[in-house]
């Protein structure tokens, strides 16, 4: 098993790759005197995360950030691949969405950021968030018609005060940057939180959320706050971008940290059977893994 991380401050991330199981796989040789040699080749599975990021000056406003992450099985046995994200400071993790785009959609998307980078600013006379960029008149509605942000949020401890806030947000036409957060519309004792993540159904493709269970006795409750690729990845093979760019709403300009997980997990469970054409077998894998750790 091996890890490697990786951490930049001010808008920054941090970035892990683990391992998990071995495999082993016996092979016979007949020489010349028919004698036979047996030979053991073991299977390792090991990942890691490819992204691009380049640092920038956070400024007041919805910045706009180019952020891709993928994950690259760089083992020899296929497997399966999860990715934890979440940031430092609770105000930015409330105002932080991510989003995916397609090749095409991310070509047209980088021409209007600078350095990675864009920030847009509210235009009174326009009643619209315009990019701050030279003499460019290009809104907000402009660049979001390419894609769907989602929110960034794990299931969020929030006052009832911050609950009403959310609300508000939600249905305040300018706030377009909250409309997919869902929110509890009725706040009390027992129901401490207000914001869940990924209220979109389309994230990536082939990407899910698993979100945090409601009880400790829902079946998937071992998998919850991780993002599951649900194909296995062939020895060599990366997955489609989770996401690829990242939105951050702030009046208030500071440092914080974007962290960034991935782990694998080979596609052969602890009774020696490939999930990969099975479905949701990525689940499997996964609970067996997991269960076999807690």
């Amino acid at each position: 098993m091996g890890k490697q991380h990786k951490k930049l401050i001010a808008v920054a991330a941090a970035a892990a790759a683990a391992c998990a199981l071995a495999a082993v796989a016996v092979f016979a040789y007949l020489t010349d005197n028919d004698d036979m040699e047996n030979r053991i080749r073991i299977g390792y599975d090991e990942s890691k995360i490819v992204e691009e990021f380049t640092p920038f000056s956070m400024q007041e406003g919805i910045n706009i950030y180019k952020k891709k992450v993928q994950v690259e099985n760089t083992g020899n046995t296929p497997c399966f691949a999860r990715v934890y994200v979440d940031f430092s400071d609770d105000e930015i993790r409330k105002n932080s969405f991510l989003a995916y785009s397609t090749d095409t959609e991310e070509t047209a998307i980088d021409a209007l950021l600078e350095n990675g980078h864009a920030i847009f600013a509210w235009d009174s006379d326009k009643s619209q968030y315009v990019l701050k960029k030279g003499e460019e008149v290009t809104t907000l509605s402009d660049l979001e018609s390419n894609f769907d942000f989602y929110s960034a949020l794990h299931k969020l401890t929030v006052t009832s005060a911050e609950n009403t806030e959310l609300l508000t947000l939600k249905t305040d036409s300018n706030s377009v940057t909250h409309n997919d957060i869902k929110v509890e519309s009725d706040h009390n004792d027992t129901k401490t939180y207000a914001a869940a993540v990924n209220t979109v159904a389309e994230i990536a493709p082939n990407w899910v959320f698993m979100g945090d269970a409601d009880s400790p006795s829902d079946e998937d409750a071992i998998l919850g706050g991780y993002y599951y690729y649900t194909k296995p990845l062939a020895a060599g093979e990366k997955t489609p971008p989770l996401f690829t760019y990242i939105k951050t709403v702030t009046d208030e300009v500071k440092a914080f940290d974007i962290q960034v997980y991935a782990e694998s997990v080979q596609t052969v469970d602890s009774d020696g059977n490939d999930q990969s054409a099975e479905t949701d077998g990525y689940k499997t894998i996964w609970k067996d893994f997991l269960s076999s750790v807690s």
